[in-house]
């Protein structure tokens, strides 16, 4: 609770509190050079949450650039449930938060994922692993306020929807529902070279390594293609991932 320029929606009937919201001001960075390191996971500045996990693991660097506004915490007073006051603080929120757009991450349930898009939220991201706290998977989604930010969250929705199928993750048949798109295009590779060359996680670089593998064959790519086939078998190594690397590196050079 000492972060600045928190925000605090309340809900209330005469002196009794039904339900509050706790939101947290991200965004708004404007050093291109800190962004661009933030994407390539060589810093990772205090706060941020969600735009850093979206510039770092999405390479939306629009993320850190745009404002927007967290949803840290929303509690409803349990006899009060299931009668919207919920979806009330966010309309609340929306109407009085001078932003691009609004983020939330959560633990994956169907229950809330269904409430999330009831106020206009839209998914955009999963995590690889499920959080050790929730035991659900964490997903980031996104409700635009502004022109830029509706431009902006329609870009992660496309991609995160694009990429989805070419993900190993275990949630994507549930979700996908485009046809695969093998074609390479310039977010791919800014990918394949924020994995050869940085730190972007091989989860995150995997669509687009599926998609240069695909358009150059195997051969290049002995330690990623066999990976691909058989992703359960992966090697939980350093030096492993580090071949990994070394092999789109050596294709992109």
């Amino acid at each position: 609770l000492d972060a600045p320029q928190q925000q605090f929606y309340l809900a209330h009937a005469r002196d009794s509190l039904l339900g509050c919201v706790w939101a947290v001001p991200e965004g708004g960075l404007t050093d291109k050079t800190l962004i661009r390191q933030i994407r390539r996971g060589e810093r990772r500045p205090r706060g941020n949450l969600v735009a850093q996990m979206l510039c770092f693991q999405a390479g939306l660097e629009e993320a850190c650039e745009l404002r927007s506004l967290r949803i840290s915490r929303i509690a409803v007073q349990p006899n009060w449930q299931q009668q919207g006051l919920g979806q009330r603080l966010i309309t609340q929120m929306k109407q009085q938060g001078a932003v691009d757009f609004l983020s939330v991450s959560f633990g994956y349930t169907p229950e809330l994922l269904a409430f999330w898009q009831k106020c206009g939220f839209i998914l955009v991201h999963f995590s690889e692993s499920k959080e050790a706290s929730s035991g659900c998977y964490s997903v980031v989604a996104l409700c635009p306020l502004s022109e830029e930010g509706q431009v902006f969250v329609q870009r992660a929705e496309k991609q995160f929807q694009r990429n989805l199928p070419l993900s190993f993750h275990p949630l994507a048949t549930q979700f996908a529902r485009t046809e695969i798109a093998w074609t390479l295009d310039c977010s791919d590779w800014q990918s394949l070279k924020d994995f050869a060359d940085f730190f972007l996680p091989l989860s995150s670089a995997l669509p687009s390594i599926r998609r240069l593998i695909k358009s150059t064959g195997e051969l290049p790519f002995p330690l990623l293609a066999d990976y691909c086939k058989l992703p359960e078998k992966r090697p939980n190594k350093k030096i492993w991932l580090e071949n990994c690397r070394r092999e789109v590196k050596k294709w992109l050079q």
